[in-house]
């Protein structure tokens, strides 16, 4: 059994936290979205263009062209199967389509008959959307050459959306989690990131990296022996060493470093530009960091954390939190057979 209990994350779940991530750091404005629209009506001749995105529940149109925008249920939408399929779908005639014959702008204003969806991924790598062009009449298929117009759109989107998303430093991370309107983002107690928070800000660095063609890593830290303290001296005192703990952990950390609190005795550190051939120098030295002498109000003893680390020297694709922090979780449980304080990195890479 692993040692940090982990939450299974299905895709569809994963897509959904993703988007509520971009939405929240740094989505594109209106004035994005239409700029790719019009290029759309202009290149295709189609009387009808908009970007969906869509959540778990509706479709929502962006900038959309020659139709009114709305709101549409999830599984009334054409865009549904871009979504589930990740890749472009083409019909020429949507009530001939066992797909779409039934879908909300086939059987209702403004029926659409031929339609193209060109999947749209955030900066994480998430299909969040489709680039849409239709028409309210039947057409022939795209050609060749079109099709890699409209790829080319779509990439123009995308880029812009990383850029909004990606523009969202460190810096800006650590006001937006202190803020107050950001309360639930913030561990009360030791005043980091916590368990949502460091997730949140985990996908956001490993997409900068993943962009930006640079390493990354985690580390998941566990303080020795913390039951023990805890019934020993009282949780009032455990309360205190976990707050210490936390000061020392941001000590010993770069200035684009991370910290949140995964749970009880338990933090998570992002990371970001660390090559896995200098992770073993990094966790030594948070190691030596954290432990020392701790007294509060009499009750004095050790403390000290065992960590396990994990690493990619060229992040892909999108970041799998389950393999990362299993990964992370097995080096963990070996640094504790080993006999505690001290830092193992994971011999392989994650996934």
């Amino acid at each position: 059994m692993l040692h940090t209990k982990l939450r299974a994350v299905s895709d569809g779940q994963a897509r959904l936290e993703s988007l509520r991530r971009m939405l929240t750091l740094g989505g594109p404005s209106e004035n994005d979205y239409q700029r790719v629209t019009r290029l759309a009506q202009h290149l295709f001749d189609a009387p009808i263009t908009f970007v969906s995105v869509l959540d778990g529940q509706n479709q929502y149109m962006m900038s959309p062209l020659g139709m009114a925008p709305m709101a549409i249920p999830y599984h009334d939408t054409l865009c549904q199967h871009v979504v589930e399929t990740k890749t472009r779908i083409e019909c020429q005639d949507a009530t001939l389509d066992e797909r779409f014959r039934l879908a909300y702008p086939v059987v209702h204003a403004p029926h659409i008959r031929f339609y193209v969806g060109q999947p749209v991924r955030n900066a994480e790598g998430h299909v969040i959307g489709a680039l849409c062009i239709a028409d309210t009449v039947a057409r022939n298929p795209l050609s060749p050459e079109q099709i890699g117009l409209l790829e080319d759109l779509a990439y123009l989107l995308e880029a812009t959306i990383a850029l909004r998303y990606l523009s969202f430093s460190h810096e800006r991370a650590l006001i937006f989690a202190s803020s107050m309107v950001r309360e639930g983002m913030r561990d009360a107690l030791t005043e980091v990131f916590n368990r949502r928070g460091i997730i949140d800000m985990a996908n956001h660095a490993y997409a900068r990296c993943l962009h930006e063609h640079r390493s990354f890593a985690l580390a998941l830290v566990d303080l020795d022996h913390f039951k023990t303290i805890n019934d020993q001296f009282g949780h009032l005192v455990g309360d205190v060493a976990l707050k210490e703990a936390a000061r020392r952990i941001q000590r010993g950390l770069r200035g684009g470093d991370i910290v949140g609190r995964w749970g009880g005795e338990e933090f998570l550190v992002v990371l970001p530009g660390s090559n896995p051939s200098v992770l073993q120098d990094v966790g030594n030295k948070l190691v030596q960091c954290i432990q020392g002498p701790f007294n509060e109000q009499g009750c004095e003893f050790e403390l000290s954390a065992s960590i396990g680390l994990v690493g990619m020297a060229t992040p892909r694709e999108v970041f799998n939190e389950m393999s990362w922090l299993e990964a992370a979780d097995q080096a963990l449980y070996i640094a504790k057979e080993r006999g505690r304080s001290q830092a193992v990195v994971y011999a392989c890479e994650p996934g």
